[in-house]
């Protein structure tokens, strides 16, 4: 029994230390895998951030790409009003210009001195 007891303590005291050895070795490799877990989500982050800044330049940009249409949009829309009143006074004018044809179409001239009255009233008209 002695031999028995003492190869029985003998196995015993060598699984022990062999299962100490393997749980050690277990946790030292899943402190190192933590470590390494730590230094991507730190890689990360710092790409994130990174990424951040330039979403946020973009949207920067953008918004003021958006003003700059903006600011056209008002510019055509006065434009656009600007042309529509021109349009008015021209279209005013040319009947003003054609009343005053219609009116020195009869006139018959053979000299300056005759047709000088009708072409004032013309240019008045068109002044």
């Amino acid at each position: 029994m002695s031999i028995l007891s003492t190869v029985g303590a003998a196995a015993v005291s060598g699984i022990w230390k062999v299962g100490a050895i393997a749980a050690l070795a277990l946790a030292a490799g899943a402190g190192g895998g933590w470590a390494l877990a730590a230094h991507d989500r730190d890689v990360n982050l710092a790409l994130f951030a990174a990424e951040r800044q330039t979403s946020d330049a973009l949207r920067a940009s953008l918004r003021e790409q958006n003003r700059a249409v903006d600011a056209l949009a008002d510019q055509k829309r006065l434009a656009d009003e600007r042309r529509a009143a021109a349009e008015q006074l021209a279209a005013a004018n040319g009947r003003r210009l054609d009343r005053a044809l219609e009116q020195g179409a009869g006139v018959k001239a053979t000299t300056c001195a005759d047709a000088m009255p009708t072409v004032n009233k013309i240019l008045e008209v068109v002044r």
